[in-house]
């Protein structure tokens, strides 16, 4: 997933039925989750924050119950992901300030996931601070307009897949490097014939998905594309993939 959000103080399934519904206040907000581990289960895997005093989201926090956090696929530069459809998530909950004692490892973990930040988050003139949400409601975007709500005893029970959680650097390099091996996998897969205009999005431990055009028409077509077997870890991954699609480049 990306590393931002489109933040709405209002109308939160803005984005979620047709991209031209549009918060009636929104911007992108760079977050990082953080895995609470005290007894109350609603705080377990919670988006944070960061947000300057004088934020204009700031002032909307003490006027509604609920905040939104949209977040989309990752894809390439130039590839607007609401150009394509993509599936989305939204998490709504209440916005909670972080006091002092969890602040520490709140800028920790924002951090870790935003490195070039640390200059202006440490930097006390400019009056950041640390917001978490508590989430309870999710709801899943498919392709397609379908929309459905996640119970959240369902999400909370979830674990995250060991290749998903890191797999930036493997669709950046996917996308930059191994375009037309893309190709050619998702032509098989699809049975139809793709131009080179393809991306991928999406990656977990049993597959990934790739969006291409159609050859023939202006068609936009989502391929899930499975591994023969699921991998136990990232790197093993990463490395099986980028062997396979090598091997592809090199047959051509």
């Amino acid at each position: 997933m990306r590393k931002s959000g489109t933040l709405s103080s209002v109308n939160m399934l803005a984005k979620m039925n047709s991209e031209s519904d549009t918060p009636i206040y929104g911007s992108m907000a760079p977050y990082a989750i953080w895995k609470r581990t005290e007894q109350d289960q609603q705080a377990h895997h919670c988006p944070i924050i960061a947000l300057k005093k004088t934020d204009p989201h700031v002032a909307h926090f003490k006027h509604f119950s609920k905040v939104s956090l949209v977040v989309y696929p990752l894809t390439p530069v130039g590839k607007v992901p609401s150009d394509y459809d993509l599936p989305r998530v939204n998490f709504s909950g209440h916005m909670k300030r972080l006091v002092d004692s969890e602040l520490k490892e709140a800028e920790k973990i924002y951090l870790e996931r935003h490195p070039n930040s640390e200059k202006i988050i440490k930097d006390k003139s400019l009056g950041f601070d640390f917001y978490q949400m508590q989430i309870s409601d999710v709801y899943y975007y498919e392709r397609d307009r379908k929309l459905s709500m996640i119970p959240l005893s369902q999400f909370l029970e979830t674990k995250e897949d060991i290749v998903t959680v890191d797999s930036r650097e493997l669709i950046e390099t996917v996308n930059r490097r191994y375009q037309r091996a893309l190709q050619k996998i998702a032509q098989e897969y699809g049975d139809v014939k793709i131009s080179e205009d393809i991306f991928m999005y999406f990656v977990d431990s049993y597959g990934f998905n790739c969006i291409g055009k159609k050859l023939d028409r202006d068609e936009w077509l989502d391929i899930r594309i499975p591994f023969d077997k699921p991998f136990n870890s990232y790197q093993e991954c990463k490395d099986a993939l980028f062997e396979t699609l090598g091997d592809i480049l090199d047959k051509k």
